[in-house]
């Protein structure tokens, strides 16, 4: 999907679009049975549903840099597996009204280490082609 979608609409609205898509895949689960956070949660549906989707979109632009890089669909997929993994392990136990905000990497709080790594990806690439736009000017 993230090829298509930079192709038609460039890159960072193509990732950002892809991102939020991802997350919205995700949504029917999580207001009918509770996916990811629960159903007791400060903000309950709607804080969840835009956390996620912060989530995937900066998730997604990891995994689309590693296909860059890598040419590989594997690494992503791996990325995504390795998420996953971690994802019921570190539930257990935790509090239903503050996962909102973390311990999990899909908490409003924990998810900024992974924000701040996407948002560098989008700036250093926007850097790269805003040269190239220059220096053909």
């Amino acid at each position: 999907m993230f090829p298509e979608l930079k192709e038609r609409l460039g890159y960072t609205k193509g990732v950002l679009l892809g991102g939020v898509i991802h997350g919205a895949w995700h949504f029917p689960l999580m207001l009918l049975v509770g996916y990811e956070y629960g159903k007791d949660y400060i903000g309950a549906p709607l804080l969840g549903l835009f956390a996620f989707s912060v989530f995937t979109t900066s998730t997604g632009i990891i995994s689309d840099f590693f296909y860059e890089k890598s040419g590989s669909i594997w690494l992503c997929g791996l990325y995504h597996a390795a998420g996953n993994s971690v994802f019921p392990v570190t539930i257990f136990g935790a509090n239903e009204r503050r996962i909102i905000f973390g311990p999990v990497d899909i908490g409003l709080i924990a998810v900024l280490p992974t924000v701040l790594f996407a948002a560098g990806i989008v700036y250093l690439r926007y850097r790269k082609e805003r040269q190239v736009f220059d220096e053909l000017e």
